[in-house]
């Protein structure tokens, strides 16, 4: 009876595999090339803007080692032997060869690693791949512990790191791997990522979320057309005359973000824009356009570095996300936006 439960419960467990990954054909193509010539390295860092799918390729790439090689992948496309009688084990997510290190709480701990590569003595032979989700979530002690995997790599094992802000490692991490930069999507890659996960994202989405498919979905689910909406009627009453209601708008901007990241990742995309649009000149006829050409692309580029460092401060120092909002928008209104 026992038997037929497990059996019973493989069989009803959701299946996954990766999808196919969307663009990123220069990176699809170098890790190609490292498949055929045979010169895998030990580590591997995927590195770039979050969002852009760089644990999709990190899988693709896994499934690709692990299965072997489509006979008939295009170039610059990774696709895995579906035919592998490993296929069925890795959609189960019973290979023991694939690992996954993913944040439990706020960072990824040194148990949680020894844990992972503890387990790389019991795999048989084959490959075995470690994807490190994001590496810049691990502390000081997880870091050393898998410096030490990169140095004293057994059999064919692959260390795949994920980062969004590859500053945050440390430069023997780094320099024990190879690195490959994976950039945002273009518009039409961008909603065909959507298009396949069921997404409808507005305009005013896709223009928040700038070539960042995972961003998309995240504001698509939440209120991220309204935290747009709220910071664009900060600018726009910038035209008004009187000075704002700078607690009232702060307040009003996050309360229509699912969370402060949102808010502020708002307030800093339109400070680019205005960057911009100072830079090329008035353009168009809208409000923004009038406010941002008053003053020069350096002194919105100045704003949009400043407002950078209130947020990396609120960070840090655990301040009030309103006390932040608001010391930003006092901050524009201060540079005589409304003269």
């Amino acid at each position: 009876m026992a038997k037929k439960k497990v059996l019973d419960d493989i069989q009803d467990a959701k299946l996954y595999k990766p999808d196919t990954v969307v663009g990123h054909e220069i990176a699809q193509e170098l890790l190609q090339d490292m498949y055929h010539n045979n010169v895998m390295p030990q580590g591997i860092l995927l590195y770039g803007p979050q969002g852009i799918g760089k644990r999709l390729l990190a899988e693709n790439l896994a499934w690709m080692l692990i299965c072997g090689a489509n006979k008939n992948m295009q170039k610059g496309k990774l696709n895995y032997d579906s035919s592998s009688r490993l296929v069925p084990v890795l959609e189960h997510g019973a290979y023991s060869g694939l690992m996954v290190i993913e944040k439990e709480k706020s960072f990824i701990t040194v148990e949680q690693v020894r844990t992972t590569t503890n387990k790389l003595d019991m795999v048989d032979d084959g490959w075995r791949v470690i994807i490190v989700d994001a590496a810049d979530d691990m502390n000081t002690a997880a870091t050393n512990a898998l410096l030490k995997t990169l140095e004293e790599p057994q059999g064919q094992t692959l260390l795949i790191l994920i980062s969004h802000a590859p500053s945050k490692l440390l430069p023997t991490i780094i320099s024990r791997c190879r690195k490959v930069r994976l950039s945002t999507l273009n518009k039409a890659q961008t909603k065909e990522v959507l298009a396949n996960q069921k997404v409808d994202a507005s305009e005013a989405i896709m223009t928040l979320a700038e070539g960042s498919p995972g961003r998309a979905i995240s504001l698509s689910a939440s209120a991220g057309e309204e935290t747009l909406q709220q910071t664009k009627d900060f600018f726009t009453s910038l035209m008004a005359g009187t000075p704002p209601n700078i607690s009232a708008q702060a307040e009003a901007i996050l309360t229509k973000s699912a969370d402060s990241h949102m808010a502020f990742d708002a307030i800093l995309w339109y400070l680019a824009a205005m960057s911009r649009a100072a830079a090329v000149g008035n353009t168009k006829a809208d409000k923004i356009s009038n406010v941002a050409t008053r003053h020069s692309a350096l002194m919105w580029s100045k704003l949009h570095q400043s407002t950078q460092q209130i947020i990396a401060d609120q960070q840090v120092y655990n301040l009030t996300a309103q006390l932040a909002m608001e010391k930003i928008l006092n901050d524009i209104y201060k540079q005589k936006a409304i003269k």
